[in-house]
């Protein structure tokens, strides 16, 4: 089961966009996304889905899927569990 759901549902309500705005291809760039909010999605993602993500991680964030599949790596998720 992929993480995406749960990722798709913290950016939505970090942002307050409609969920109907967050695709696997929304960059966060685009969302407004700046530094602290890279922060706190990332704090936001670790409380939900109990794991730890370090900043460089992160930093290769670009997309909602970039995000979700930092998740599912964490997770112990295969790409094909993914998917």
């Amino acid at each position: 089961m992929s993480a995406f759901s749960g990722v798709h549902a913290i950016v939505a309500r970090h942002f307050h966009v409609h969920a109907s705005a967050v695709k696997r291809s929304t960059r966060l760039s685009t969302l407004g996304a700046d530094e602290l909010d890279r922060y706190e999605l990332a704090r936001g993602c670790e409380e939900d889905f109990r794991i730890d993500i370090v900043e460089a991680e992160m930093e290769a964030v670009t997309n909602v899927g970039d995000l979700a599949d930092l998740v599912d790596r964490k997770l112990g998720h295969s790409d094909e569990e993914a998917a």
